[in-house]
């Protein structure tokens, strides 16, 4: 087989030059966004190295400031009588019922 020449027209030769300057442009673009993004992932992972830091920090101080604190004291006397007392207020489902309808009643004739 023989090589064949074949003319470019001044108009085909300035478009084919257009697109390839444009792939040109838009390769750059591309890294510019590519080294964008690496910069942006360092510094959050900075950020989220930083973060555990201080939340650590924070836990440890809340650790010592438990240490000072003084413990809380439960009297388990008091919890019985609140639950007597609760059983001595129950009332029947009847008087509830007739309690409702009393406050009912009072609140047509306001």
């Amino acid at each position: 087989m023989r090589p064949e020449h074949v003319r470019i027209s001044a108009l085909e030769k300035n478009n084919g030059h257009k697109k390839l300057l444009y792939s040109q442009m838009e390769i750059i673009t591309a890294l510019q966004h590519c080294e964008k993004y690496r910069r942006v992932r360092a510094e959050e992972m900075m950020l989220k190295i930083s973060l555990k830091n201080k939340i650590e920090e924070t836990l440890l101080s809340l650790q010592h400031l438990q240490k000072l604190l003084p413990k809380p004291v439960i009297m388990p006397e008091k919890s019985i009588e609140i639950r007597e007392v609760i059983k001595k207020e129950k009332i029947s489902l009847e008087e509830e019922i007739e309690i409702i309808r009393r406050k009912l009643s009072q609140l047509r004739y306001e």
